[in-house]
């Protein structure tokens, strides 16, 4: 499961990312916390970004300038009606029985399982129209899509995307590649955070790939975005999610901005 919380010792550390070049435009990703332990979840919330560190004190805060701890205690989504749906993810092993289930608690304060058997639970979003729950089923590299009923139980799934058919495989992708994190932008495109390839997808509501994110850390864990929506979005991931502290890295990344013409100074 995941939630959202976040940084540490804030570097000036800025790298052009891979994707997006353009020649004429260029993104960057810079550093907020370069020694985070296995973070996850990132929100942005009164001007402050919030995130989960598994391997550290739990909630931290980044106020833009430092961080500190915020509160020690994962994937939620709110059904627009009062409702809260999240995953309880299972084991973290190809070869375990599948046991990921999505929960939900009603806006009467009931929880009930409304969706099983699958192969961990991990990011979910409610789909830009209201009508289906999006769930990350990591370990088979898919996102599965849920009807939504009236009472907030869920109908029949169905494949809604698998990653290999939303973007071109990275090298050496193994069992353990798929979505973590995933989340409805609002710029209304679906972020997927795909753990084991260092990058984030960006697709519309048609699947249509809009732009890959690539970060340093391989396990991309989730993302959230800043008080400007879209335009900023920040990104945790973990160099080695095996090893004791997990070390990871927060990042901050802007879109592609115009280049000067030449010989205009910025």
């Amino acid at each position: 499961m995941s939630f959202g919380f976040w940084p540490r010792d804030v570097l000036s550390v800025v790298v052009l990312v891979l994707a997006g070049w353009t020649g004429t435009a260029h993104a960057a990703v810079k550093i907020v916390d370069a020694h985070a332990s296995y973070p996850e979840g990132p929100v942005w919330q009164n001007d402050k970004l919030l995130y989960l560190e598994y391997g550290g004190p739990g909630i931290k805060v980044w106020d833009g300038k430092s961080t500190a701890a915020y509160w020690r205690s994962e994937h939620c989504g709110a059904d627009g009606a009062g409702g809260i749906y999240f995953s309880a993810s299972g084991v973290y092993d190809p070869a375990a029985p599948v046991t990921g289930a999505v929960l939900y608690l009603s806006p009467a304060g009931h929880v009930a399982e409304v969706a099983d058997t699958i192969h961990y639970s991990n990011g979910l979003t409610v789909s830009k129209d209201g009508k289906s729950l999006l769930v990350a089923e990591d370990l088979a590299g898919r996102i599965l899509a849920f009807p939504i009923n009236a009472d907030g139980t869920l109908g029949q799934r169905k494949v809604w995307a698998r990653l290999r058919d939303l973007a071109p495989p990275t090298p050496h992708e193994d069992a353990y590649n798929g979505p973590d994190g995933l989340k409805l932008g609002p710029d209304g495109n679906y972020y997927v955070a795909q753990n084991g390839s260092g990058r984030v997808l960006v697709v519309d509501e048609h699947k249509k790939l809009i732009r890959i994110i690539k970060v340093p850390t391989p396990y991309v864990t989730n993302m959230g975005f800043g008080s400007d929506g879209a335009r900023t979005i920040y990104i945790t991931g973990v160099f080695d999610p095996w090893k004791v502290p997990y070390p990871g890295a927060v990042y901050r990344w802007t879109p592609d901005v115009p280049r000067p013409p030449r010989g205009v100074r910025p």
